[in-house]
């Protein structure tokens, strides 16, 4: 509601407007007084647009003053610009990643980026060893392979750091998939997030080694909150989406429960050692389930995003009989023709 001080200037207004009605009509008959009945037009129009301004306020505003609904238009105008500029930005990201898969498909990102993360870290393991066969999964950390010395540290560093784009990109690119199985926007956006978490930490591993305790503490959370997020939020995705593959959900359960186990492991009874629970056990265990969960999506990415499409264009040709059928073709087609693809 509009308070009193502003509902007796509006009615001064209207009394003001009246009179100034009255006196236009008057004057438009005396041509002496031309240039006074500008003045008073002037007055007058500034007066009725106040009004109209005011009555539309005492209409609609819940505030106790009435610039309630002008503060909210100029508000929303602003939204509107601010919603223009994020759409803008949006399409703009859109097209370069847009640009980046017409070239390069999402998968080969995948294909290239797990091949390194693992390949470098098997090797730094191997290096590792030649100076210090001590080195167990169950007494040593995976951040040791990044302070050792006989190339052990260079391998894994840079292995990591390379890996972490093709990762993002992959992951980015799995993500633009999904909007086409799912609805839940919002648990994409809590993915990209996470995605940009986990793979920072990644990178930030590799540029920051454990002997950077400080900076080291801080990308292996990056790496770990991100990690456990990602995969346990494409979990839920799969578990209640019909066109994501429920193996996806379980594998993405073994991964939730290898970060619990190794977030619980301080806690750990003494004589658990002896069966191999120990800190860095569990540690070695989130890798292990991670890329299994990466290799599982990757070869889903893979058959949906190069075989299906590759053997789309020759499902009419096979029906035509323009093609001869090997074993593998033909089992590969009856599952085209299972899912109405062909």
């Amino acid at each position: 509601m509009i308070d009193g001080k502003t509902k007796e200037i509006i009615d001064k207004l209207k009394k003001t407007n009246n009179e100034l009605t009255k006196r236009k009509t008057i004057m438009r008959k005396n041509s002496a007084v031309q240039e006074e009945l500008e003045e008073f037009l002037i007055i007058l129009n500034e007066s009725e647009d106040i009004i109209e301004e005011y009555s539309m306020n005492q209409k609609q505003s819940k505030l106790n003053d009435g610039g309630g609904p002008i503060l909210h238009s100029k508000l929303e105008e602003r939204v509107e610009e601010i919603n223009d500029w994020i759409a803008n930005i949006d399409k703009q990201i859109d097209n370069f990643f847009n640009d980046i898969y017409d070239k390069i498909p999402g998968y080969i990102f995948g294909i290239i980026g797990l091949f390194i993360f693992l390949f470098s870290t098997f090797i730094a393991v191997i290096l590792y060893r030649s100076f210090n066969p001590n080195y167990s999964i169950f007494h040593n950390w995976i951040s040791e392979l990044g302070i050792g010395s006989h190339g052990s540290s260079i391998v894994f560093n840079t292995g990591w750091i390379l890996s972490s784009g093709m990762i993002l990109f992959f992951h980015v690119y799995q993500i633009r998939n999904l909007k086409e199985k799912t609805r839940r926007r919002y648990l994409l956006k809590l993915m990209a997030i996470s995605n940009i978490a986990f793979t920072s930490g990644i990178f930030l591993v590799g540029v920051f080694p454990a002997n950077l305790t400080v900076q080291h503490i801080i990308a292996a959370t990056f790496y770990f909150l991100g990690g456990v997020s990602f995969f346990s939020l494409y979990g839920i995705l799969a578990s209640i989406e019909k066109k994501i593959p429920k193996i996806h959900a379980v594998i993405a359960f073994f991964v939730f429960m290898s970060y619990i186990l190794f977030f619980l492991s301080p806690y750990f009874p003494h004589n658990f050692s002896e069966i191999g629970l120990t800190i860095t056990s569990m540690e070695w265990l989130t890798l292990f389930t991670e890329t299994s969960m990466m290799f599982v999506i990757l070869q889903h990415s893979l058959f949906e995003n190069y075989f299906i499409k590759k053997y789309e264009k020759e499902c009419e040709k096979i029906k035509e009989g323009g093609i001869n059928e090997s074993k593998f073709r033909y089992r590969l087609i009856k599952y085209l023709e299972d899912k109405k693809v062909c």
